[in-house]
């Protein structure tokens, strides 16, 4: 018997139908063994097949297949002369085990390669072009000695084996260059669907070297545009040992990393999960798509330059999309259009610009992201723009630090949508840039610290709000300040002028009254302006030096009790010695009423008063106007009243209602309603419902603060 005739298996399938029998045999090539499978008793309908493979490389083929055995022992010389024996025919050669080499030129695109396993192929020192191959499994079949490169062409293979290069997915094996293999066998074909994916097995591939998806399209370079290294899920593991970057895509388009976890190793961590960015060579590294892609890096506060470890780093990397991601570092996220920001980052085979625009990032699906060790906010962003979060859940997890921030702006962030959940970290934007066209909607749950705003916005840089919608749901810890601004550290003082502002911009949070009160050096700044905060049962309104606020009903008095309340505190500047001039004109409107129903009088009157309000420059001394626009009394000058309207005379009337400014020291006046009641109706409560305004000019580094009495 020939070696051809060895080689093949003989399979017999019995199929049943009816009553009818038929067999059909087919051959298989699996070396020089011998196997015969009989099926038989299919009586059932409707049609059964069995279908018989085997794992090690057993496949099925025609009786028009070649097997290299027949023209010598494993070689080039075999090799040559079976591709000349198949000539331009369509066959299929088969490679049994043994080293082959290569053969002198390329495997032509007629011929289907099928190398057994234990079957070698070394390309030497030129690469080596193969067309197609058939359905090969995970096993070691390309061992190269020299500089070249197995290449696959069109339709060779829809997905490549890191196993076909020697990886194993032990956790120990090196598998850097099984992995680039891999990765760099596809450069003949177009950067799109033919373009086979890199598919991981379950297990752990150790790399020592960061993998290389960079790319510059310059003549005679590899081509990684499109590449798709695909996994098993969580089973699936790319092992950091690289002590920095696990993979580098700078200067690739259309990179897909999909269904597997990329995790920092323990023998020489690495530190950066991915990181994308152009190149002086190409300026650009676009439209990446990370789908299902998990990755832990561990908590290294002091890694890339005290950056602390980062799942992915995008610098100038604009329209990627990352798609259900889980991801877990110091710093899950930074998306920078700058190099300042990105510590000491960097690609190990591309020079990075300094700079380049970054937008159109998406975050969609459900995202997870874990700030480890409470050592920095989870998102870092850096002049960005069109950044999206959709179904984003942001914590932390461990200790070590006391960071409380979820996402830093430094520089500008121009249009941010984002809706998700937070925990753990209090603050949810620490700004030190600017986030304009912002649209948030946030929900918190549990936070470590309760004593940290929501909000904080840093000076003297910019750290501004713009032409933003924000509203903020707490499901508990909402007793604490909405915004807070501070200062090179600090809350600014009386004479600190800071420029940080809010403008354009809508503000909603379930927070009492007495939180979402502005700081004064805030207010301070003429850029403030076109501001609506809406608290629980409250609201301001903040425009160019005016403040409004809208009053919930008080009780401001009751025959035979009370016979005036507080309704509204203006807060003046500490005072600067010989810097302490300033004004401002309160304005109270609304009515006053008895909130009658059933048997009782209803009665109401409405009300508009003013008081004139200046402090005096060299120690902040309150003067207060009055009816007659003196500076000695309190009662506000009523400019429009109207009648008391009573359903029954003889009941409770409201006469007149005066607004009284009460000094304290040199901090405060606050105002009181105080009406006149007359008539019946002991105990018939009187309530003001309304709205203060104030509008203020001068002072040193803060405005007057308009806000409820007790705050």
């Amino acid at each position: 018997m020939s070696g051809f005739q060895k080689s093949l298996i003989t399979l017999v399938l019995t199929v049943a139908l009816g009553l009818f029998n038929t067999v059909i045999s087919s051959s298989f090539a699996v070396g020089a063994n011998n196997v015969s499978l009989n099926i038989s008793n299919f009586t059932a309908n409707p049609l059964r097949v069995v279908v018989f493979a085997a794992e090690a490389g057993l496949r099925a083929r025609d009786d028009d297949g070649v097997v290299g055995n027949d023209f010598g022992e494993p070689g080039q010389a075999a090799f040559d002369a079976a591709l000349s024996f198949i000539g331009p025919r369509e066959r299929t050669l088969v490679l049994s085990p043994g080293n082959w080499g290569r053969p002198t030129g390329d495997v032509p695109a007629n011929v289907t390669l099928h190398p057994e396993r234990g079957a070698f192929i070394d390309p030497g020192e030129t690469d080596l072009v193969i067309n197609r191959l058939s359905r090969i499994g995970r096993y070691h079949w390309i061992s190269p000695s020299g500089a070249g490169r197995v290449l696959l062409g069109r339709g060779a293979a829809a997905e490549v084996f890191p196993e076909w290069w020697g990886g194993d997915p032990d956790g120990v094996t090196d598998c850097s260059a099984a992995l680039q293999a891999a990765i760099d066998c596809v450069p003949l074909l177009p950067a799109t669907i033919y373009r086979p994916g890199i598919s991981l097995a379950s297990g752990k591939y150790n790399v020592l070297t960061p993998l290389n998806l960079t790319n510059t399209r310059v003549d005679g370079t590899i081509s990684r545009d499109g590449v798709c290294i695909k996994g098993n899920g969580y089973r699936s593991v790319i092992l950091g040992n690289t002590g920095g970057i696990v993979i580098d895509t700078c200067g690739s388009q259309f990179t897909q990393l999909v269904d597997f976890k990329i995790e920092a190793g323990a023998t020489n961590p690495s530190t950066v999960g991915v990181f994308a960015a152009p190149n002086t060579t190409l300026n650009q590294c676009q439209n990446h798509v990370y789908d299902k892609l998990i990755i832990n890096m561990g908590d290294n506060g002091a890694a890339n330059g005290g950056l602390g470890t980062v799942g992915v780093c995008n610098m100038g990397a604009e329209e990627h999309s990352y798609r259900s991601v889980f991801w877990k570092a110091n710093r899950p996220v930074v998306l920078s259009g700058s190099k300042a920001y990105i510590g000491a980052i960097d690609s190990s085979y591309q020079t990075v610009p300094k700079s380049h625009s970054l937008g159109v990032t998406t975050f969609s699906g459900e995202c997870a992201l874990f700030a480890l060790g409470r050592r920095y906010p989870a998102v870092r962003t850096a002049d960005v723009n069109s950044v999206s979060f959709y179904n984003t859940y942001i914590t932390n997890e461990g200790t070590g630090g006391s960071n409380d921030v979820a996402m830093e702006v430094m520089g500008a962030l121009d249009t941010l949508n984002f809706s998700g959940n937070v925990e753990s970290l209090g603050t949810l934007f620490k700004i030190t840039g600017r986030l304009s066209n912002g649209n948030v909607r946030a929900n918190y749950g549990n936070v470590l610290n309760t004593s940290v705003p929501l909000i904080e916005l840093q000076g003297p840089s910019e750290g501004s709000i713009r032409r933003s919608d924000i509203s903020i749901q707490m499901s508990t810890h909402n007793t604490r300040n909405l915004i807070s601004v501070l200062h090179n550290g600090s809350t600014p003082g009386a004479a600190d002028a800071v420029s940080s502002y809010i403008q354009d911009t809508t503000i909603k949070a379930n927070l009492a009254a007495s939180y979402i009160a502005l700081n004064q050096n805030l207010l301070k700044n003429s850029s403030t302006r076109n501001v609506q905060i809406f608290g629980s049962y409250s609201e301001i309104k903040i425009d160019r030096q005016t403040q409004e606020i809208y009053l919930s009903p008080v009780k401001v008095g009751e025959i035979g009790g009370i016979t005036e309340a507080n309704v509204c505190k203006v807060t003046l500047p500490a005072v600067v010695a010989n810097k302490s001039s300033g004004n401002f004109t309160l304005i109270l409107e609304g009515m006053v009423s008895n909130n009658s129903a059933g048997t009782r009088n209803p009665a109401v009157r409405s009300f508009k008063a003013m008081q004139n309000v200046v402090t005096r420059y060299s120690d902040g001394a309150i003067y207060i106007s009055d009816a007659d626009g003196g500076v000695a009394g309190n009662q506000a000058n009523i400019v429009d009243d109207t009648a008391t309207i009573a359903v029954n005379p003889s009941g409770l009337n409201i006469d007149a209602v005066a607004v009284k400014g009460t000094a304290a020291g040199v901090a405060s006046v606050t105002f009181a309603v105080a009406p006149t009641l007359t008539g019946g109706g002991t105990g018939d409560s009187v309530w003001f419902t309304g709205r203060a305004k104030i509008v203020w000019n001068g002072f040193k580094a803060r405005a007057p603060l308009l806000s409820l009495p007790y705050k």
